[in-house]
């Protein structure tokens, strides 16, 4: 068996909210659960909010980048714009931040196939290739998430870390 087709199995160790969807269901975990846990940083620095944010008034705006797919799929990325940032941003402003959304929902797409390479995050970073529209993620939009709830023997290990064993 080649590098490519082996997976290690080991124990879960991470922030909730950043895990990329493999660690529970049971999935060989690879370098793209990285690009993950990066893409929902990138949505949380455009808007400005925690991932998981049960302070919002409608529930369907609780995580976000099921809010953030319903916003793109509206062509509304912008309203997830950080309100601190309103009236200070310019056209080439509201372009890097509907491309940034756009690699975001990349980086958290639920099949790893379909997300893509860190190398590839930077170079549409920095422009040198494009940004397609992202597709649907199916387990965000079909309501399908896996709370945390779900899975048993969960260790919390600080305030921002979880370890939950295979």
């Amino acid at each position: 068996m080649d590098r490519a087709q082996s997976r290690v199995l080991t124990t879960m160790r991470g922030t909730p909210g950043y895990l990329a969807p493999e660690w529970f269901n049971d999935e060989g975990i690879d370098i793209k659960a990285d690009v993950y846990g990066y893409g929902m940083v990138l949505l949380e620095l455009v808007s400005g909010r925690r991932s998981v944010d049960q302070s919002q008034s409608n529930p369907e705006n609780w995580y976000l980048p099921t809010m953030a797919f319903k916003k793109v799929q509206n062509k509304a990325a912008l309203e997830l714009v950080d309100p601190m940032l309103i009236g200070t941003l310019d056209a080439a402003d509201c372009h890097q931040i509907v491309m940034s959304v756009n690699i975001a929902l990349w980086c958290i797409q639920d099949k790893v196939s379909l997300r893509p390479k860190m190398s590839t995050v930077v170079q549409m970073l920095e422009g040198s290739i494009s940004v397609e529209d992202p597709p649907c993620s199916s387990m965000l939009m079909s309501k399908q998430r896996l709370p945390l709830s779900s899975v048993s023997n969960i260790t919390v290990v600080d305030a921002e870390t979880i370890s939950i064993p295979r």
